[in-house]
This record gives structure tokens, C-alpha cells and sequence, in this order.
């Protein structure tokens, strides 16, 4: 089995070439329900991008396996903080999750808005899934987009979010 080569310039590439997994069995970082994590946890504290690993599992909503020395029900623990510890965004914030980042995008590629189902589909999620319909409401609650109806559309505070965000980044 050849690998493919490591492009220095991609952050996930370099990280997973400096992971202490490299190389183990994954059988071991999937464990089966009742089984033992111990090893798979072992391996992740000699590990110099464990906190990247657990970074990297939770902004990608990894659903399975041991990431960073965290199992599943772990996992499900610290999104659930972060989601809480997570600030509002509010004009000019430069810290917009990831998915709510994404909507404003799109919708600052079409001014006079996007049904939900297009929107949803142009930012790369389902328009029943959780992670799109709670970002949705976060950005109506600051006020980023209209408030009901469709088309969706950005604010004009949305706008300048969105703005400050690129200019920022």
C-alpha cells in the first residue's frame, strides 16, 4: 500500500503525519460497544497533535472512533460545551462557526437571498439536518439574517459580518 504524498502546506495533511496513530491498527481507535479504548488512549497521550486531533474531530462532527484521547460519549460531552460556550455572533465577529461562516458566504453571493432548501444545499449541508437549522436560528437570533419567510436573506448586518470576516481572515 503506497500512501499518498504529505502537501506541507495542508494543516489535516501535516497533522496526520505527525500523529502517534500513524501507522497503528484503526481497528484500535474503533472500538465496539463494551470494549476497552485503553489502548487507542494510550496512543493519543504520547501524542504531539492530540489537541489538533480533538479540534480537528469536533469542528468535522467525527461520529465514530477515538479522537485526541476522547471517546464517543466524551465527544458528545465537549461539543455540547462548546455549543454553549460558543458567543453569538454579533456585527464585525471575526469568530463565526464554521457553518454559520458558510451560510453568510453563500448568501453574500446572492443578495436577494436563496430559498432554504438552495441554501442549504450551496453551504454543503441537508435542509433537515440539526447542525444547518441551529446555525440558521443563531444567525436569526443576532440578526445576521431575516427573521422568517423566504427567501433567506442576509441583513444588512449580515452583510458586514461577513465583510469584517474576509477582511480579517
Amino acid at each position: 500500500m503506497s500512501l499518498a504524498p504529505i502537501n506541507p502546506s495542508d494543516e489535516q495533511d501535516v497533522l496526520f503525519a505527525l500523529a502517534a496513530c500513524l501507522g497503528a491498527d484503526p481497528e484500535i481507535f474503533y472500538v465496539e460497544k463494551g470494549g476497552s479504548s485503553a489502548e487507542a488512549k494510550s496512543i493519543c497521550r504520547g501524542c504531539r497533535v492530540d489537541e489538533q486531533c480533538l479540534d480537528y474531530a469536533l469542528e468535522n462532527n467525527e461520529l465514530h472512533g477515538i479522537w485526541g484521547g476522547h471517546s464517543q460519549p466524551e465527544l458528545r460531552i465537549l461539543r455540547r460545551e462548546r455549543r454553549r460556550a460558543t458567543p453569538t455572533p454579533i456585527d464585525g465577529d471575526a469568530r463565526l462557526p464554521k457553518a454559520e461562516k458558510t451560510i453568510l458566504n453563500v448568501l453574500a453571493q446572492f443578495p436577494n437571498g436563496r430559498a432554504r432548501r438552495q441554501l442549504a444545499l450551496l453551504s454543503g449541508y441537508s435542509s433537515t439536518s440539526g447542525g444547518f437549522n441551529n446555525a440558521l436560528s443563531k444567525l436569526r437570533t443576532a440578526g445576521l439574517i431575516n427573521k422568517s419567510g423566504e427567501p433567506i436573506k442576509a441583513t444588512t448586518e449580515g452583510f458586514a459580518t461577513i465583510n469584517h470576516t474576509r477582511q480579517a481572515g
